[in-house]
């Protein structure tokens, strides 16, 4: 007797609005995140939202005050300041509830995009990543800096590229 049995999984993105294109109204300044549906700002810092639609000199994409670029995909992004000269504990973070909550146990694969910007071109890092937890990590604005959390996923190489994309996943 030969049994064979198959299990597929297929991949489901649990991120909602994951490439910034669903939005509530057009970014006119800088620190707008919150523009974006579902995605928010998890310290006091002020992420940006970039998004082709006004021709908003500061923030419409590809051009904007930090620079030139393409989104990865659609017509957004997001731009986070993970260094700021003479300020050794600012960054910015965002964050998103997912649409399902995870199970414990169950392997997941988790993937983002970043650039460099041409502004920030002398600031590269190698510490971009995702954590994961229960409730909002900034729920109460508590942090204004450095998020204690320690990232499972995230970039082990220099982020340097300016013109494309780069894949970091865990």
């Amino acid at each position: 007797l030969l049994m064979l049995t198959q299990i597929c999984f297929s991949q489901y993105n649990y991120v909602p609005n994951p490439s910034f294109e669903e939005y509530e109204r057009c970014p006119i300044f800088f620190s707008q995140l919150e523009r974006s549906l579902g995605w928010r700002r998890a310290t006091s810092s002020a992420p940006d939202y970039f998004r082709h639609c006004d021709d908003i000199y500061f923030v419409d994409v590809p051009e904007t005050f930090h620079g030139y670029q393409q989104p990865k995909t659609g017509l957004a992004y997001a731009g986070l300041m993970i260094y700021l000269q003479n300020s050794y504990d600012y960054k910015e973070y965002i964050e998103v509830t997912l649409m399902q909550p995870l199970i414990s146990g169950m392997p997941y694969k988790v993937s983002f995009f970043c650039s460099l910007s041409d502004y920030s071109s002398s600031y590269a890092s190698n510490d971009l990543g995702v954590v994961l937890s229960v409730g909002n990590l900034g729920q109460n604005m508590q942090f204004t800096s450095i998020i204690p959390e320690t990232s499972p996923i995230k970039s082990d190489q220099m982020i340097l590229e300016t013109n494309d994309w780069v894949k970091v996943e865990g």
